[in-house]
Order: structure tokens, then sequence, then C-alpha cells
């Protein structure tokens, strides 16, 4: 289930039974006027295959494009994710991307459970995906 396509009728359905967000974080590359997407999309593409095999279980949301290179200003972002994440009443968020700061678990708030995946470089979609599936089904079985 992708955030958005699903509308407000389907939703009422479904959310009964989605416990787990699955955030892409796609940081772009901006040099000299050259835009560089290759790695984001990849992201993208990996997201919405694992989406795919946890269908029902699992809301893609739309990809963060911006991670703020200071570790400080991350933490702030990933805190306010975490909050919200948890005023709503999802159990797991599932953030897949690469060159991310490691997020401050510190301030996490309860009962969140937080898996932070950076799939290998040379890896391909496929097989990142298999590993990233394998991992949130290792998640749910631990706390769900």
């Amino acid at each position: 289930m992708r955030l958005w396509t699903i509308d407000h009728a389907e939703w009422q359905k479904a959310a009964l039974f989605v416990d787990t967000l699955l955030l892409p974080v796609c940081p772009f590359e901006l040099r000299e006027k050259r835009l560089f997407l290759d790695a984001g999309k990849r992201m993208e593409r990996l997201a919405a295959a694992v989406e795919a095999k946890l269908a029902g279980r699992v809301l893609l949301l739309p990809p963060l494009h911006y991670v703020p290179r200071d570790g400080d200003v991350w933490n702030s972002v990933f805190q306010g994710i975490l909050e919200d994440i948890r005023s709503a009443g999802f159990d797991f968020l599932v953030i897949v991307g690469h060159g991310l700061p490691d997020p401050d678990f510190a301030e996490k708030p309860e009962p969140v459970r937080v898996l932070v995946h950076r799939p290998e470089e040379d890896a391909s979609v496929e097989e990142a995906s298999e590993r990233l599936y394998g991992k949130i089904l290792d998640l749910w079985q631990r706390y769900g």
C-alpha cells in the first residue's frame, strides 16, 4: 500500500492491519549544477519491492529527499517523524537509505521500533529487497 495511491475508504479497511511504515530516504546530490539521482531512484525501487512483498501490513511513505548533513538537524527531523508515528498508533518504522547519519535513539518514544537499513551499494535491487524483507520479518517476530 502506497500513501500517495490510497483513498480514504481503502485506508479505513486496511488501517487495522497496517502497523509498519516504510520510509525510503533518497538523498539527492547536487554538484556544479549537475543532479545525481541514481542512488535515490534505487532506494525507491527497493522500498517498492519490499512493500509489494509485505502488502497489507506495510504502508510505503513518499521518499524523503533531503537529509541534513548536520547530525543534530537530522536527529531533530528524525525525532519529529518518530513522535508523529507514535501518536498515530504505528508500531514500526523502517528507514531505508544510504549515506544517512546515525539517528539518536536516546530520546526515542516507545513503543515505536525502528529499523534503519543501509543496503550494500553493489547489491542488486532484488538482493537488497530480500535482505530487507528478512530483517523486517525478524523485527516483527522479535517485537510483534
